[in-house]
């Protein structure tokens, strides 16, 4: 074969390539796959390395930030270390609830590109929907350090310290039939609805778009990221677990599912709170009545 033949049969694959990867759909989900793979693999790298999987995470995401004694460069580099490890479980958790999303923004993109319109990537709709989490994931990485500092010092005994986890999992619950919580739901459950009409070529709308995606996820599922913190449940299972629901509630229609992850919760939470304080208390309790 000539080399001027070589050069012909690899133009059709190169020109495969390239509209492959102009492709919105592909785009779209190459950031969304590979972001959420990038962070697990660092949840898990950073798990692994110290040895235990699931002890070494919560070991990780758990241990006290030592404020006292400290320099200032220290203690921000505690903390830039938490929120590290905050913005990479933002990241494995809530990023592919967005996969809907992305995916009806590429459909448009594309549609629009065969009409000779312009349409930004969707990486910037994926970046904007990232942003919210990011600012979620800084507060929570202060909020951490706030708590590891202060907590000592309250001296607050072990069971009262079980109740307060228990009514933290049983606000979580409660808050699945709240209406803020539905009509968040239903934002996320309906992304073609929310892009209807408002796909322009300009990046900054695209970018509000995914902001208003994120603030709508955040409303959705926020109460389980903040159950993460102020429960103490941070490990890869307790993720898995609250990624995975948090999945089955968008792509589910009604209110049967948040009903059911609420009732679950309010009564894991209930019985958090039992065993911390014993049932022998209650009876006693229940019985001085």
């Amino acid at each position: 074969m000539s080399l001027h033949a070589a050069s012909q049969l690899r133009r059709p694959a190169r020109k495969g390539w390239r509209a492959l990867a102009s492709s919105p759909a592909a785009i779209a989900c190459a950031a969304i796959g590979g972001l959420t793979l990038l962070a697990w693999a660092a949840l898990l790298g950073e798990a692994l390395r110290g040895g235990g999987l699931l002890d070494a995470f919560v070991g990780a995401i758990c241990r006290p930030v030592a404020l006292d004694g400290l320099g200032v460069w220290s203690a921000a580099g505690s903390f830039a270390w938490s929120a590290g490890l905050w913005m990479a479980m933002a990241v494995a958790m809530m990023l592919p609830t967005a996969a809907p999303l992305a995916l009806a923004y590429a459909q448009i993109a594309t549609d629009r590109q065969a009409q000779g319109r312009e349409s930004p990537s969707p990486a910037i709709l994926v970046a904007g929907y990232l942003s919210v989490w990011i600012l979620v994931a800084l507060g929570a990485a202060l909020l951490q350090t706030a708590v590891a500092w202060g907590w000592p010092r309250l001296g607050v005994p072990p069971q009262a310290a079980g109740v307060l986890a228990g009514f933290a999992i049983g606000a979580a619950g409660l808050y699945q039939f709240s209406e803020l919580k539905l009509r968040c739901l239903d934002f996320c459950r309906l992304p073609a609805a929310c892009l209807d009409g408002r796909v322009t070529h300009r990046r900054a709308d695209v970018f509000r778009l995914g902001l208003e995606q994120g603030r709508a996820c955040l409303g959705c599922c926020g109460a389980t990221m903040a159950l993460m913190l102020l429960a103490g449940a941070m490990n890869l299972l307790w993720m898995s677990l609250l990624a995975l629901l948090s999945t089955v509630e968008k792509l589910t229609s009604g209110t049967a599912a948040p009903r059911l992850i609420g009732v679950g919760l309010v009564l894991a939470g209930l019985a958090a709170a039992v065993g911390a304080v014993g049932v022998e208390p209650l009876w006693r309790a229940l019985a001085a009545r």
